[in-house]
């Protein structure tokens, strides 16, 4: 009689990864650029908005006491006005600036590394 063959050794037992060895999705990560100018430009745009309501405020409340009281004060009136707007101007371009830099960025992240890579 031919002698039995010897049983095959059971499969091996793999184990199961612990939750920390699963692979996470890699984070976020923030683009430094965009959120100082999303900041900077909010904060200008802001500063300016309050500097030109207040110079209209301003310029209606001149005294009208003295004719050259009143033209000193709608004088600074004016002046801070056009310092307002200058600065509404800057933080909009900033605001600009930012909505740009997030839509190329976010784009940027979405193209597979190949596509990045320019092959």
């Amino acid at each position: 009689p031919e002698p039995e063959p010897e049983p095959e050794p059971p499969p091996p037992v793999v184990a199961r990864p612990a939750p920390s060895d699963v692979l996470q999705p890699a984070p976020r990560r923030v683009d430094a650029t965009a959120v100082t100018l999303w900041t900077t430009g909010g904060v200008l745009a802001v500063v300016g908005a309050v500097l030109v309501g207040t110079a209209a405020a301003r310029a209606a409340g001149a005294p009208t006491g003295s004719h050259d009281q009143w033209i000193t004060e709608r004088s600074a009136a004016r002046l801070q006005q056009r310092v307002g707007f200058a600065v509404l101007g800057v933080g909009g371009a900033l605001l600009t600036g930012a909505v740009i830099r997030t839509v190329i960025v976010k784009r940027r992240r979405k193209q597979p590394d190949r596509v990045r890579a320019g092959l």
